[in-house]
């Protein structure tokens, strides 16, 4: 009986967890903001343990998720209609390196390092720091890079540049 119970216990809540999924919208993983993931985590952890918790009265995790998806939903309504909600949830972009070189105090702030930066450029195509102008950090923690040839810029600085801000 109780293996029974189990299987229909894991099927609500797979179920449940669908439907939320639908209510909050589909995302990719790389479109989901830390706090989306978080939530997701969290609501998936709760099924899991409605699946396996025989003890417990199966509606109130199915109450807890809910809650936690209309937050989500609510936020994400919020952060839709207002900038200033959306700059305190999401965060905002951080400009790491410009014409003139790396923005020490910037890198500081997206706490990331010298080394950190660089290997993101590498990994983005990037082996000569010098190619790059401008290094934004979005809001969603990835960096993106334009290059002098693509901004059409002109070079402006060296590598003892990038290492001296």
């Amino acid at each position: 009986m109780n293996a029974l119970y189990i299987v229909l216990l894991s099927a609500g809540s797979f179920f449940v967890l669908f439907v939320l999924d639908k209510l909050m919208g589909n995302r990719q993983l790389s479109q989901m903001s830390f706090f989306d993931y978080v939530v997701g985590i969290t609501i998936g952890s709760i099924a899991a343990e409605m699946a396996t918790d025989l003890e417990s009265d199966w509606y109130h995790a199915i109450i807890a998720m809910t809650v936690y998806a209309l937050i989500e939903i609510a936020l994400t309504f919020i952060s839709r209609k207002s900038k200033k909600a959306r700059k305190i949830l999401n965060g905002e972009p951080i400009l790491l390196m410009n014409k003139s070189g790396v923005i020490g105090k910037n890198l500081k702030k997206a706490r990331l390092t010298l080394d950190d930066l660089i290997s993101e450029a590498r990994i983005q195509g990037y082996f000569d720091i010098n190619d790059i102008a401008y290094a934004i950090m979005e809001d969603s923690g990835n960096i993106s890079f334009l290059s002098y040839q693509s901004g059409n810029e002109e070079k402006n600085n060296s590598a003892s540049d990038l290492s001296n801000k």
